[in-house]
């Protein structure tokens, strides 16, 4: 059995993660809840974006429970999602964002 989503479920995803407005951000859980998956499932399909997935999805605008940066245990990823979550008009302060009231709402 294929450790890889299936297609279907990944799009699923991708297309709730490409609604999400500049300088705003989701959870995993909200997305999940959005498409109807686990918080887990949607961290597993993010994980597994390829290069080139990374440069069309927003997939810096999911972040952890209370704004946790998950991709920092993975080094140069959780850098470049803080990055861009600055870049978006954010703070950060210990490998969180300071998210306030920029929670992006389906």
């Amino acid at each position: 059995m294929s450790r890889e989503p299936s297609r279907k479920i990944k799009d699923k995803v991708l297309n709730a993660v490409n609604q999400i407005p500049y300088g705003n951000v989701v959870t995993y859980g909200m997305v999940g809840d959005h498409v109807g998956l686990i918080a887990r499932t949607v961290g597993w399909i993010m994980a597994s974006l390829n290069d080139e997935e990374m440069k069309k999805v927003p997939w810096h605008r999911v972040v952890g429970a209370g704004g946790t940066i998950p991709a920092i245990k993975y080094g140069f990823r959780g850098q470049v999602q803080i990055d861009r979550l600055i870049k978006e008009g954010f703070k950060q302060k210990n490998n969180r964002v300071i998210v306030e009231d920029k929670y992006y709402l389906w």
